[in-house]
C-alpha cells in the first residue's frame, strides 16, 4: 500500500486509523438499546468450547428415628450443554473517489453507523432465534426449550413450561402462565421459586402487554377491578418489546434465574485495509461469541393460537 494511497484516506490510516473508527462504530452502537443484554446472561470465554453441567441437588432432611439410620443421598450429574464459539463478520469498502468528495465526511460515518447497526442487529436477530426455535429445536435434554416434556432426572416424571392450553396474550393467560411457572420443580421435586421477571413479546403484542402490566386495574373488563398481579412477589413483571420475534402472537416469561447464555469470546474489534489496484480501502468489524441456554427452568413460552 503506497503512503500516497494512506494520505487520501488520513481517516482510515496513518495516525487517525483505527481509533477514529472504533469511536464511531462504538458511538452508532450506544444509540440503540440492545435485548439481549437485558435477557441473557453475557459471560467471557479463554477457551475454544464451553460445557454447562451440574448437578441435581439434595432431597429434603428425613426423619431420624432414635438409634436409626441417617438417609445417604447422592445427586445426579445432569445432562451437559456443550457451547461452540463462532466467528461473525462483515465489512465494507470505500472508494478512493468518495473520500475526496465527501468532504465533510458525512458519507463514510454513514457507512460506520450502518455497519455498527448490522453488528447490533446480528446478535439480536442470533439471541432471538433462541426463542424463535424454542417449540421446535431439540435442546440438551432432548426436547425443545418449551416442552411439556422435560425430564426430571432424579424424581423421575415430566415437568412443563407450555401453558397448559395454548393462548393468545391475555390478562388471563399471563396469569395462568405465572403460577405455572412459579408451581415449577427441580429435578429433585423441590420448588424452585422462580418468579417471571420479563414479559417478553413482539412489536404487534405491545399494547396488550401495557395493558396488561401497567393497569392499577383488570384490563379486561369494565367492572372496577384490581389488578392483582401486581401484588406478584416481585410486583409485575417487565414487558420487553423485541422486534427480532419472528411469531408475532408468541410470547414469553422469563426469570431473571433464566438459563440462555451468551459467551464471548472475543467482542467487537475492527480492522482496515486498502487494495492499490482498486484505491478502495475496507472496513471489517468481527466477533466470536456462542450463545444458547443450559436450563430450560426460569423461561416459559407460548406460541399462542
Amino acid at each position: 500500500m503506497s503512503l500516497a494511497f494512506r494520505t487520501v484516506y488520513d481517516r482510515l490510516f496513518l495516525q487517525n486509523k483505527l481509533p477514529q473508527i472504533d469511536t464511531r462504530l462504538n458511538f452508532a452502537l450506544q444509540q440503540r438499546a440492545a435485548v439481549m443484554p437485558r435477557v441473557f446472561k453475557q459471560l467471557n470465554s479463554t477457551n475454544d468450547i464451553e460445557q454447562a453441567i451440574g448437578v441435581t441437588g439434595y432431597l429434603t432432611f428425613r426423619q431420624i428415628d432414635e438409634g436409626g439410620d441417617l438417609t445417604i443421598d447422592r445427586p445426579e450429574q445432569k445432562l451437559p450443554t456443550t457451547f461452540v464459539h463462532r466467528r461473525f463478520g462483515l465489512g465494507t469498502g470505500v472508494s478512493r473517489d468518495l473520500i475526496e468528495d465527501d468532504n465533510k465526511g458525512y458519507l463514510v460515518n454513514q457507512r460506520m453507523d450502518g455497519l455498527a447497526m448490522s453488528e447490533l442487529d446480528s446478535q439480536e436477530i442470533q439471541a432471538a432465534s433462541v426463542l424463535n426455535n424454542g417449540f421446535g429445536t431439540n435442546g440438551y435434554d432432548g426436547v425443545p426449550l418449551f416442552s411439556a416434556s422435560h425430564p426430571l432426572l432424579k424424581v423421575g416424571g415430566n415437568q412443563s413450561n407450555l401453558l397448559t392450553v395454548a393462548a393468545d396474550l391475555a390478562y388471563d393467560s399471563v396469569q395462568a402462565a405465572m403460577i405455572q411457572m412459579e408451581n415449577m420443580v427441580d429435578d429433585n421435586g423441590m420448588f424452585r421459586r422462580i418468579t417471571p421477571d420479563m414479559l417478553i413479546v413482539s412489536p404487534t403484542s405491545r399494547f396488550i402487554a401495557n395493558e396488561i402490566l401497567k393497569s392499577s386495574d383488570r384490563p379486561d373488563t369494565a367492572n372496577r377491578a384490581t389488578n392483582t398481579i401486581q401484588y406478584a412477589e416481585n410486583g409485575m413483571p417487565t414487558p420487553i418489546i423485541w422486534p427480532f420475534l419472528t411469531s408475532p402472537k408468541a410470547w414469553f416469561l422469563l426469570s431473571k434465574q433464566n438459563g440462555l447464555v451468551w459467551y464471548w469470546r472475543r467482542k467487537g474489534y475492527t480492522d482496515s485495509w486498502a487494495d492499490d489496484w482498486s484505491e478502495t480501502a475496507y472496513v471489517a468489524r468481527r466477533y466470536r461469541c456462542s450463545f444458547g441456554y443450559f436450563d430450560y427452568k426460569g423461561a416459559f413460552g407460548t406460541p399462542a393460537t
